[in-house]
């Protein structure tokens, strides 16, 4: 049996061999939930974690747009649920590189896969094959538009033990996009108008449709070898509408405002500072609010 150090080792020493220059970063991130109501917040406590990564990025030549990304995290639980599936080593491969511009309109599409190793019931993994379709259309200097997200299928092999039962082998649906269009008022600044969509078919559960109207700014702030960007992301309307299922026809309200600010400093010519951190408040019909607070910090060294 490969210990999982090692696994990690020859994960990315396969994902650098014989590629010229990239990025390597670690780091991690977390996500705290809160609510004032206690029933909420024992529920949704269970879905606090930590999730530290080590990322590479490296490129198949000197001069060379193609790159191939290679990552490896541990989702760890701040709560320790013997029913939730939840912790998990995670591995992921991505392609891209490939630019198609025509005009104003570009192309730039990352494929990849993502497998995920559960630890907390018996033999259990989940596969994902992801697509970015990285679309996008300038209209003039100042105003855009794009599709931005993914599409993803899976598939699940779980078995259970010590008590817990859960047997399952199937392939699941799932998109998340986002058409945004882009005005620049400055430079470095920007507004955004997105409508958002979660397409989430689950053959064991229900099938979940989303969709929000969200607004965005964002700003870019550089101070030699800092740059800050923080931003504010505003709901119009969303709703959750449940499609199959035993809930099927159930629709739920839902609006999220999120505020945060992302940064990063470059400490040498090679070795960059990265950090975020945001706030997110949700309400969904009469229900109690939900809060949840982001963090991350990682390095960056280029070679």
């Amino acid at each position: 049996m490969i210990k999982l150090s090692s696994k990690i080792g020859i994960f990315m020493l396969l994902s650098t061999m014989a590629f010229a220059g990239g990025t390597v970063e670690i780091g991690f991130e977390s996500e705290t939930r809160d609510s004032n109501d206690s029933t909420t917040f024992e529920k949704q406590k269970q879905n606090n974690f930590i999730l530290p990564y080590v990322k590479t990025k490296t490129f198949f030549g000197e001069n060379s747009p193609y790159f191939i990304e290679a990552n490896y995290s541990y989702k760890h639980d701040y709560e320790k649920i013997k029913a939730k599936r939840t912790e998990r080593d995670r591995y992921e491969v991505f392609i891209g590189g490939y630019k198609l511009v025509s005009d104003r309109f570009v192309f730039a599409p990352k494929v990849g896969v993502r497998h995920e190793e559960f630890n907390n019931i018996g033999k259990a993994s989940e596969t994902h094959f992801k697509f970015y379709p990285g679309m996008s259309f300038k209209i003039n200097p100042k105003n855009a538009v794009s599709l931005v997200g993914y599409f993803e299928y899976s598939e699940s092999k779980m078995k259970g033990k010590d008590g817990y039962t859960y047997d399952k082998e199937n392939g699941d649906y799932i998109h998340e996009l986002s058409l945004d269009y882009m005005h620049k008022t400055y430079d470095k600044q920007a507004i955004i108008a997105s409508l958002f969509n979660k397409y989430e078919e689950n053959t064991d559960v229900n099938t979940v449709n989303v969709w929000e109207l969200r607004f965005k700014m964002n700003h870019t702030t550089e101070s030699g070898r800092l740059t800050v960007s923080p931003y504010v992301r505003l709901p119009i309307h969303g709703e959750n509408k449940i499609e199959s299922g035993v809930k099927k026809g159930t629709k739920t309200d839902i609006n999220k405002a999120r505020v945060g600010v992302a940064s990063s400093y470059k400490v040498t010519e090679s070795l960059t500072t990265l950090g975020e951190v945001w706030y997110q408040t949700q309400t969904m019909n009469k229900l109690p609010s939900l809060d949840t607070y982001f963090l991350k910090l990682a390095l960056r060294y280029a070679y």
